[in-house]
């Protein structure tokens, strides 16, 4: 007998783990943008040296930004500590709502890149699960939506077309 539900947790370890490996790579990347962009503005001999000094200054403060953002999500979460739970009739996200299986389109499990699931919704919206910051791996992940519907493989896939592509 299948259990009616499966609910996997914030792993409060993994997500502190990621959210400092996030602020170290916001420090460096804010020390790098501002010692180029001051480099660009201080030793400006022409417009164009100035120029790209400010565009560096925007674009290093925008890629921080980013990071940032992504450290304030991971927060977020573990904060709140949604479960993403997998019913047979419906995908609970964290902190959404529940959504029936046929609003799912594709469930794609990754491996080599990064471990977790994407999932694809009907509305385009894609949603990546990191094993990791759920305390699970990949293949319990797989199990887990497996009972409800297909998960894909990206990297079998990619296998069969490098052996395509070789055989002509």
């Amino acid at each position: 007998m299948e259990p009616a539900r499966t609910e996997f947790r914030p792993d409060p370890e993994q997500v502190r783990a990621a959210r400092q490996t996030q602020r170290w790579r916001a420090a460096w990347l804010a020390s790098l943008t501002a010692l180029a962009g001051s480099l660009g503005l201080v030793r400006a001999e022409s417009r164009l040296t100035a120029l790209l000094g400010v565009g560096v200054l925007i674009l290093g403060s925008a890629l921080v930004g980013a990071v940032l953002w992504r450290d304030h999500r991971l927060g977020r979460a573990l904060r709140d500590g949604h479960a993403m739970m997998v019913y047979p009739g419906a995908l609970v996200l964290p902190g959404e709502a529940p959504r029936e299986w046929s609003d799912v389109v594709a469930v794609v499990a990754h491996r080599l890149d990064w471990a977790g699931l994407e999932i694809t919704l009907r509305a385009g919206r894609r949603v990546r699960l990191h094993a990791a910051y759920l305390g699970t791996t990949v293949d319990e992940l797989c199990a887990a939506f497996g009972r409800h519907m297909p998960v894909g493989d990206p990297e079998a896939a990619y296998r069969s077309w490098g052996r395509y592509l070789n055989e002509g």
